[in-house]
């Protein structure tokens, strides 16, 4: 299997980088606050960390978007989940296209035909391919104009890996106009997200030793699938008269309810055994595939800068000690994840 091989075979991690000032030490456990910065002067002995990693990137970004009463969403977030099983409806089951392809994957002699024909089933995909292949990201020096000629642009493995995000798409559906209207930034842009959370994912366990790489994709998408249900019911609460809150206190709201409500939302798919352990956010003892996702969606809450950025830096610094990455590794999922939002947002477009 292609995942076995490029763990077998993968690049050693560089070495670590000297550090030549203050070194953050690792997040506060309770993300309560900022990474905290240790100096050590210009001691040739410090080691680069990951929270050192964190806390420049974070500082980079300009932090968190914009001020948010705690309280306010805290107390909003409870009042979210407290409401979510009655008001948030009740997810599709996940297609049978995404078990094939996951099969069709994990198949070292795969048919492009037998590819093919499985893509061609849905129009929909079939012509997102057709355009992220000709999109400015690929930049053909010829148009592209098949199907067939897509896929060899595009990758078997990516074509699959799209086809298998798709079959998400259903959990995160705009439930009303009305809605849309309320938050249409958050709702355009929260499929893209988990779009971006599936393949950063997937490439990511290729690297980390036990990682499955189409579980872990499965599980970044649908580790997020808490925040559309939880968007949803703000949506019924604001309907029902309450005061429309912030589109950023939406989101410290969303990224807080994500676990519980997505939780809920994973164990009403029946997905097989292995898969629903890996997909379930509020796990107390998830897989390692698991342990990827949460990593990839508290990078995802970082680059969005939610209000939550510094719970999501002390996430990524734990869970990344966790699977064994190295700083090195942590920062490359930001400039890989990065990437895939771009795509993502063509293929949804």
């Amino acid at each position: 299997m292609l995942g076995w091989l490029l763990r077998a075979f993968r690049r050693p991690s560089p070495p670590p980088a000297r550090a030549s000032g203050s070194v953050p030490a690792k997040a506060s456990a309770s993300g309560s606050g900022p990474v905290k910065a240790t100096a050590k002067g210009t001691d040739p002995g410090v080691r680069l960390t990951t929270a050192a990693v964190i806390q420049e990137l974070v500082e980079q970004m300009g932090g968190v978007v914009g001020e948010v009463d705690t309280q306010f969403w805290h107390r909003m977030a409870k009042n979210v989940i407290a409401q979510g099983q009655t008001v948030a409806r009740a997810p599709s089951a996940f297609p049978l296209v995404a078990s094939q392809m996951v099969q069709m994957l994990r198949d070292p002699a795969l048919d492009l035909n037998k590819l093919v024909g499985t893509v061609q089933r849905d129009a929909g995909v079939a012509s997102a391919l057709l355009k992220l292949a000709n999109s400015p990201i690929f930049a053909p020096a010829v148009p592209v104009t098949s199907l067939r000629g897509a896929i060899h642009s595009l990758g078997v493995r990516q074509v699959g890996e799209l086809v298998i995000a798709n079959a998400g798409k259903s959990l995160y559906e705009t439930p009303s106009k009305q809605a849309l209207e309320m938050y249409p930034t958050l709702w355009k842009t929260m499929f893209q997200e988990a779009m971006a959370n599936a393949f950063t994912a997937g490439r990511l366990a290729l690297e980390v030793r036990g990682g499955n790489s189409e579980i872990a994709l499965i599980a970044g998408l649908l580790v997020d699938a808490g925040r559309p249900i939880g968007l949803q019911v703000l949506c019924e609460l604001v309907k029902e008269g309450m005061n429309r809150p912030t589109e950023l206190e939406a989101m410290a709201v969303l990224d807080e309810v994500a676990p519980a409500l997505g939780g809920s939302a994973v164990a009403k798919l029946e997905l097989p055994p292995q898969l629903a352990s890996a997909c379930s956010p509020d796990s107390p003892n998830p897989t390692v595939d698991g342990q990827i996702a949460r990593l990839v969606t508290a990078v995802g809450g970082i680059q969005r800068r939610t209000p939550r950025i510094w719970s999501c830096a002390s996430d990524v610094v734990r869970l990344g000690d966790a699977i064994g990455l190295s700083p090195y590794q942590v920062r490359a999922q930001f400039g890989q994840r990065t990437q895939y939002l771009a795509q993502a947002a063509v293929f949804s477009e």
